[in-house]
């Protein structure tokens, strides 16, 4: 899910680039990414949220 994420969102992609630029290995940093969007599924689940893409939250402003 994590690799998938890359490609589609581009938050995921920055912080994998981020990661990347830190000097983490490429599996290294999918498992820092993977860890990251298991707290956001968690606190959408815990707050009974929808998620929505940044973009989405420009263009409805």
């Amino acid at each position: 899910m994590a690799g998938c994420t890359i490609r589609y969102l581009p938050e995921s992609n920055a912080y994998y680039g981020k990661k990347r630029a830190e000097g983490k290995k490429h599996n290294h940093a999918l498992r820092c990414l993977a860890r990251q969007l298991i707290k956001v599924i968690f606190k959408m689940l815990k707050e009974d949220r929808d998620y929505v893409i940044k973009e989405e939250l420009k263009k409805a402003a």
